[in-house]
């Protein structure tokens, strides 16, 4: 998780020193999509490998992804201009200069980042339960096996690649479009989340996480 904390603001924060301004929404889809594939394909492999072998071997076999991805991500060349000539106290000072700049913007220059900001985070803490709780519900409510368990998860990865491929060709247009679209697709996951207790069969939940992951 620590890994992860770290990992992701430094992904996304790449991205615009990769491609024009006006490429970013594009960029992001492209980027959630490749996400979403291992979404996908991920859980279907696990549930086959839980299923043939056991968990304890699934987490082993996962390490060599994160050494492949580590691989990957070092011959990743990212054009970022740096400073020169700055020392470790010097960088640590302009680091807290930034810090309070940006928290003097996010509250009082710019109060709309605060309410995105706790709607990324009620976000968080929404999809983290349900995708928990999700090999919870196959077991328990649905009764699936492991390789059950692992269709219904790549439900959530389809629908984010869907969406993604949406959003990598379509243009939103001005902000108010996208927080409306924001808010649609919230609405829409609530009562797919709501549907999904009512579900007894496999392609039906199955159907409904896809919604959710769109």
């Amino acid at each position: 998780a620590v890994a992860t904390s770290l990992f992701a603001p430094a992904l996304f924060a790449s991205i615009p020193f990769i491609v024009e301004k006006s490429s970013l929404t594009a960029a992001n889809a492209l980027l959630q999509s490749t996400m979403s594939v291992g979404v996908i394909f991920g859980p279907l492999l696990s549930g086959v490998g839980i299923a043939l072998l056991n968990s304890q071997e699934v987490l082993r076999i996962n390490v060599l992804t994160y050494i492949g991805s580590a691989l990957f991500l070092v011959c990743i060349s990212i054009p970022e201009v740096r400073q020169p000539g700055r020392t470790l106290k010097s960088s640590m000072s302009v680091y807290i200069k930034d810090l309070k700049e940006g928290i003097q913007f996010t509250f009082f220059r710019q109060p709309i980042i605060l309410p995105l900001i706790l709607t990324a985070g009620l976000y968080s803490f929404v999809m983290s339960a349900f995708h928990t709780l999700l090999p919870v519900f196959g077991r328990n409510m649905l009764k699936l096996g492991p390789v059950e368990v692992g269709y219904v998860t790549s439900g959530v990865g389809m629908g984010l690649f869907l969406a993604s491929l949406f959003l990598a060709k379509v243009d939103l247009g001005p902000p108010w479009r996208r927080i409306r679209l924001l808010a649609t697709t919230s609405l829409l996951t609530a009562f797919a989340l709501w549907g999904f207790t009512e579900m007894t069969g496999l392609a039906l939940s199955l159907f409904v996480v896809i919604v959710v992951g769109i």
